[in-house]
Parts: structure tokens; sequence; C-alpha cells
């Protein structure tokens, strides 16, 4: 549950034919943001399980498109908290199969054989946990018999999409490791939390929500601090911005509260970055305010300040 309520922080990442969300990357940001809470969700229910006196299990029916780097996460999680799981994923031999075999298409929702499927896995794992009053039946030690070496296979096919997600990060990283050196840099260097706001006539701009994680390179001397510069929203009902930042997992120390309307704010490193190496940054930002409303009156994404630019200096 946790995980898919997470999906609304699931910035995408787009270059060419590459998407890749929050779910697809390592970085620390991550594991706080998504899996930590994840985490914290199985836990809060083995405690529950534990003082109401049921036996606790998850299902989870399918990963969709959070294959590869976040369906092994999910995996491992599941394993640390000890909770007996069923991922029926390798029931469907991953996402591209299901949609094309077990779903309707157009909503991507299971067929009723796909819905058959499902229970009659789910009947033999609960009969073969011991979960049903009586002793496992034919149908539990068939699947007992089988269904590993299907999720050994399903694994496999994870770890090698997994190792292609790895290295489209890398490719991207090295290619747009050096944040907004100039008007017009391309986005793609963001992990999660920004996005372009186009500015007709003025200058470029990115849009920060409360949290924005990204990598920046350092210059051919190295770097000391992190640099910032945007500007605050300027309506009188506004709530005061405070912006912190974080660096490699370590705070770079207060929060600061920008008082003019295009501002630069920096921190000192905890330790020089070397020449040319990528270093994982996120700005935590409070003072949230809904976007200009679309043309249908919808409220627009919330954000807290435009970004003009960032960069790590010597």
């Amino acid at each position: 549950y946790a995980a898919l309520e997470l999906q609304r922080v699931g910035y995408r990442w787009e270059q060419g034919d590459r998407v890749l969300s929050i779910f697809h990357q390592d970085s620390r940001q991550v594991q706080a943001i998504a899996w930590q809470r994840t985490r914290e969700g199985l836990q809060r229910f083995a405690a529950l399980a534990a003082r109401e006196g049921f036996q606790p299990g998850v299902v989870l029916f399918q990963h969709g498109p959070l294959e590869g780097i976040p369906a092994l996460a999910i995996e491992g999680i599941l394993a640390e908290s000890g909770i007996p799981a069923l991922d029926l994923d390798p029931l469907w031999g991953g996402y591209a199969r299901f949609v094309r075999e077990h779903s309707f298409r157009f909503d991507l929702h299971p067929r009723p054989a796909a819905h058959a499927l499902a229970a009659q896995t789910l009947a033999a794992w609960m009969n073969h946990q011991g979960w049903l009053g009586a002793a496992p039946d034919p149908t539990a030690t068939r699947w007992a018999a089988t269904w590993p070496a299907r999720v050994e296979q399903w694994r496999a096919g994870q770890r090698a999409l997994a190792q292609e997600q790895r290295r489209q990060l890398r490719e991207l990283e090295e290619r747009y490791g050096a944040v907004l050196p100039a008007p017009g840099a391309p986005a793609d260097q963001w992990l999660y939390g920004c996005w372009q706001q186009p500015q007709p006539g003025g200058p470029p701009a990115w849009l920060l929500s409360t949290r924005g994680g990204f990598k920046l390179r350092a210059a051919d001397a190295g770097a000391r601090a992190l640099r910032v510069e945007g500007s605050r929203r300027d309506r009188p009902s506004d709530p005061p911005l405070s912006l912190a930042a974080t660096c490699e997992g370590h705070s770079l120390g207060a929060p600061v509260t920008p008082t003019d309307a295009r501002f630069t704010a920096q921190w000192s490193l905890p330790a020089p970055a070397p020449a040319g190496g990528l270093v994982e940054c996120e700005l935590v930002a409070s003072g949230t305010v809904p976007g200009p409303r679309d043309p249908g009156g919808k409220p627009g994404i919330p954000s807290s300040f435009q970004l003009h630019r960032l960069e790590l200096v010597p």
C-alpha cells in the first residue's frame, strides 16, 4: 500500500525513449522518501497483527511499470519484514506479458481468466502456509514444487532489467551531470521534484516542489559549496519560504529564509568535492503554494519557488 501510495511523488525523468521514475533509482533520497515509508508501513501492519492476534500476509498482484530496481527493492523489503508474502508477478511473466495476455488492454484490469488464475495461486499458497486449517492438498503440493523455479526465472529477468536501468542512469548522469550551466540546459538531471516552467521573455526557471533531488558535477577546480539562485512567489498571501539542503545524506546547516524576491543561497559542503565528481544533493522547501489553475479550472502543481540556477562552486 505504501509503495503504491507513493506513486504520487514519482516525477518522471524523460530523455528520448528513456523513462525513469523516482522508484528506478538507488539514491539516498529515494530510500528516505519511498522505501523507508514502505518499511514503516509494513512494521505498523506487523504490529497491528501482533496486537489483534491475526496472521499477516501480503499479496502483490503485479508491479506494473515498477519493474527492475523497484520490484527487487519491494521483494527485499518484504523479506526484511518477516511477513509472508506472495508476489504474483512471476505468474504473469512480467508487465508486458500481463498487458498482452491477461488484461483488457484498454484499462489494464485483469480479465476473468486472470482473476481465476490468481485465485488458484493464492489458495495454493495459503494452503501451503497452513492457513486453511488442513494439510496441504495435491494442488498446493504441486504449486510448492514448481513455484520457486518460476520465481527465480522472474527474478533473473528483474536483475537484468535493473542492470539496464542503472546503465541508463549512468549515461544520463554523465550527459547531464552539469546542472543548469546556461539558459536552456536540459532538465533531465533532476532525480525528482523539479520541472521546467515556460517563461516567455523571462529568465529560464524550474519549479521546485517540497523536495527536489539532483546530481551535480563539480567543476575542474573541485567544489566546496552548493549555490542556489531562485525567485520567491510574490503573492502577499503566500507563506514564507524556508529552504534547507543536504549533500550525500548530510545536512548542510540551518535552513535559509530568503526575504528578497530574487535571492541567492549558499551552503558549505561537509567535504570538498573532487574535480568532475558527481554529488547527490537535495533541496527541501516549505511554503508550498498551488500553481496557476489550468484551463479546466483545476489547481496547478504545488511548488515553493522558482529555481534559476543550481551549482557546485569552488
